[in-house]
Order: C-alpha cells, then structure tokens, then sequence
C-alpha cells in the first residue's frame, strides 16, 4: 500500500501541470463561447447565438 501512496505522491505535480496548462483553458474557452464581448465593456450572455452565427457565416462554410 505505501508503494503505491508514493507513486500517487509523485504524479500530483504533472497531473496539476496538465489541468492547469490544458485543460482549464479548455473549459474557459468554452463557457466564454457563450458570451459576446465587445472590448473594454462588460460582456453579455448570448448563449448559442454565437454558435449559430458561426454556422451562418459563408466564410465559414467555405473554410471548412
């Protein structure tokens, strides 16, 4: 049981790495989709507006 206590002792420095540097930022992008913000003001809730938006866009659909 010690063994193994010590090899979850070790891997907490790189799993925090890899939550903090990946997958974090991940999330935030995500829930940050959501909003539309302009700058300098406060951002608003939009919900998928932004997404819909996106798949509306002809740029888009030619980039894909």
């Amino acid at each position: 049981m010690r063994k193994n206590l010590n090899a979850y002792f070790f891997l907490i420095p790189s799993v925090s790495l890899v939550l903090i540097f990946n997958y974090i930022p991940i999330l935030q992008a995500f829930y940050r989709s959501f909003f539309q913000w302009r700058g300098g003001s406060n951002s608003t809730f939009v919900g998928f507006a932004n997404f819909a938006e996106l798949f509306h866009d002809r740029a888009f659909g030619i980039s894909a």
